[in-house]
C-alpha cells in the first residue's frame, strides 16, 4: 500500500478510537431500527445498458473483485482498474492511469 493510503488509513482509525464510547450507541440506534430490505434488494442488477465500472487497486471497501463481479451481470460493461487509489480516491484519476488503457472512443 503506497505511504499516503496509510497515512490516510491511520489518521481515519485515530479519529475513530478517539470518539467517546458513550456515543456509539446513540450513533448507532438509527441504523439497528431499520426495516429489512426487501429480497430484490440483494439481487444483482443485470443491464445492457452501456456502463463503465472503475476499481481502485488498493481499494479495501469496494474491491476490485467486486467490479468483476458486477461487469458479469453488465452485458455491455467495461471495466477499469485504476493503479494505486484506494477508496475515494477515484477523482484523481486521469485516463493514463487505467488499466488497461482507456480507449479514447468506446462506441456506447
Amino acid at each position: 500500500m503506497p505511504a499516503h493510503q496509510r497515512d490516510d488509513a491511520l489518521s481515519c482509525r485515530k479519529q475513530i478510537e478517539s470518539q467517546p464510547l458513550d456515543l456509539l450507541p446513540e450513533f448507532l440506534a438509527p441504523f439497528l431500527h431499520q426495516a429489512r430490505p426487501p429480497a430484490l434488494e440483494h439481487q444483482p442488477v443485470i443491464s445492457d445498458v452501456p456502463a463503465l465500472i472503475l476499481a481502485g487497486e488498493y481499494d479495501p471497501v469496494t474491491p476490485p473483485d467486486y467490479g468483476h463481479q458486477v461487469t458479469g451481470h453488465l452485458s455491455r460493461a467495461q471495466f477499469f482498474e485504476l493503479r494505486a487509489p484506494g477508496h475515494g480516491r477515484i477523482s484523481f484519476a486521469t485516463p493514463a492511469t487505467l488499466s488497461p488503457p482507456f480507449p479514447a472512443r468506446s462506441g456506447c
